[in-house]
């Protein structure tokens, strides 16, 4: 891989040569033609590549990624426009977790949801849990739910918080609401059970421990998409697919602990194995994927 270095002229005609922030770096890889092609290739049309470019450049400049490669940034972004997400904390849809100089992809709730609403005939999804102190029921094709959403009770804790407490963990469920472009709504609803089995598989549970209504609401939209609720076309399904592999690989998800999700190959990976050494691109095998660390994104408030 070729250094890129930034030149300066100082005192009488010196030059003083320093080398690029990752930012620089990553922005000069992406004006190449083999990554804007890789890129390209992945955004499939559904984005102009200049504003993903402008998206992640802005993302690289993030204070948490400092000290962090300019390769593995490269490859987290070829990630996230697999995807069809956007990057940065503006948009929510994945969280960029470093360790040791490499990133590990986590798409969040949010990033699923914006792929899904981009579905012919959906006009929105939205994932709701439910309290057990909430007031629910189905009834003629739809739900009653109520609760007083200023009621600082109504928390979704982790069950091992609740256990330690000898509190009940107060989480029922949750459900999807798929509204269609005719204004037809349907539901899927996910157990508690169900969730619990899916916190179950997963290898590292700092994630579900720090995050955990996020969480339960990403299993939800996962179940959904999973389950074929709603039809999806084969380019958007490739995309959820591609998230649902990131997600896998970030929380070590093993169906043996006791789940159903299943850990495949990286799509990206294999992307990135194909662009050759073309000079000033990084060779994205170095950057491999890495575990999920001590420091989670902080929670984001569920809305």
């Amino acid at each position: 891989m070729t250094t890129i270095n930034e030149t300066k002229q100082i005192g009488d005609g010196a030059k003083d040569v320093r080398p690029k922030s990752a930012a620089l770096t990553v922005q000069g890889w992406m004006q190449s033609p083999t990554m804007s092609a890789a890129l390209g290739s992945a955004l499939g049309g559904y984005m102009d590549f200049k504003t993903f470019a402008a998206q992640c450049y802005i993302t690289a400049q993030d204070p948490k990624l400092v000290g962090c490669s300019a390769e593995s940034m490269m490859k987290s972004f070829l990630e996230v426009a697999q995807m069809g997400m956007l990057p940065g904390p503006a948009h929510k849809h994945v969280a960029l977790v470093p360790r040791n100089g490499v990133i590990t992809v986590t798409p969040e709730w949010r990033g699923y949801k914006f792929v899904m609403e981009k579905q012919a005939g959906i006009k929105r999804v939205r994932p709701i849990l439910v309290h057990k102190s909430d007031v629910f029921s189905t009834t003629g094709g739809g739900i009653v739910h109520e609760y007083d959403p200023f009621d600082d009770a109504r928390v979704f804790e982790h069950p091992d918080v609740a256990k330690a407490a000898k509190r009940e963990c107060q989480l029922r469920g949750g459900y999807l609401e798929i509204l269609h472009d005719t204004g037809e709504v349907e539901y899927h609803f996910v157990s508690a059970a169900k969730i619990e089995r899916n916190r179950a598989c997963a290898e590292t549970q700092k994630l579900w421990m720090k995050w955990f209504e996020e969480q339960c609401l990403k299993t939800i939209v996962r179940d959904a998409f999973s389950k074929r609720v709603v039809s999806i076309s084969p380019e958007l399904g490739s995309r959820l697919a591609a998230a649902d592999d990131a997600d896998n690989r970030a929380l070590g998800n093993d169906p043996a602990r006791g789940g159903t999700a299943t850990v495949i190959q990286s799509r990206t990976e294999r992307m990135a194995a194909q662009l050759g050494a073309a000079e000033d691109v990084p060779n994205m095998a170095l950057a491999a994927t890495a575990e999920v660390i001590d420091a989670v994104p902080e929670p984001v408030a569920a809305t």
